[in-house]
């Protein structure tokens, strides 16, 4: 069984990044049109109007959220993922999956601008976010290798 601090490196993360483009980006984005689908819509944009004069980094704004993603979705992989000799090379190809989502995503935006624009940042944030939650999934990995069972 997974022990809270994996649900820590994978749901904290995903939160906090939802929190931050719920407060601080703009609401067209598609997390407001779910909020709409709930009706919590009016709530959200309370919640927003007390928000709005706070001054935050555009780092934390535009780059962090995508990072959080990367970090989460790459430490439930790894921590998921069976690391013996027998798994082959498609575990790595799996375990890509957040990078080549995130990075990739960012390396189209030079191609195709109505995706968004390309920015190196975001590109390091995902290099990064992805190989900070591979360093700290592998050792968790190696202490509860005998908790889970595995198909």
């Amino acid at each position: 069984m997974w022990n809270r601090q994996s649900w820590m490196h994978i749901y904290l993360p995903i939160i906090l990044g939802g929190l931050i483009y719920t407060l601080f980006r703009v609401d067209t984005l598609l997390i407001f049109k779910v909020y709409k689908l709930f009706q919590i819509d009016s709530i959200i944009h309370q919640i927003r109007a007390i928000s709005v004069n706070l001054d935050i980094p555009s780092f934390v704004k535009y780059s962090l959220p995508d990072g959080l993603w990367v970090y989460a979705f790459t430490y439930f992989l790894v921590s998921m993922w069976r690391f013996d000799e027998d798994s082959g090379k498609e575990k790595y190809l799996i375990m890509g999956i957040p990078l080549l989502l995130g990075g990739g995503a960012e390396i189209l935006q030079l191609f195709i601008h109505q995706m968004g624009t390309f920015d190196v940042q975001d590109l390091l944030i995902s290099l990064l976010a992805f190989a900070a939650a591979y360093i700290a999934a592998k050792p968790l990995k190696a202490r509860i290798e005998g908790e889970i069972e595995y198909g």
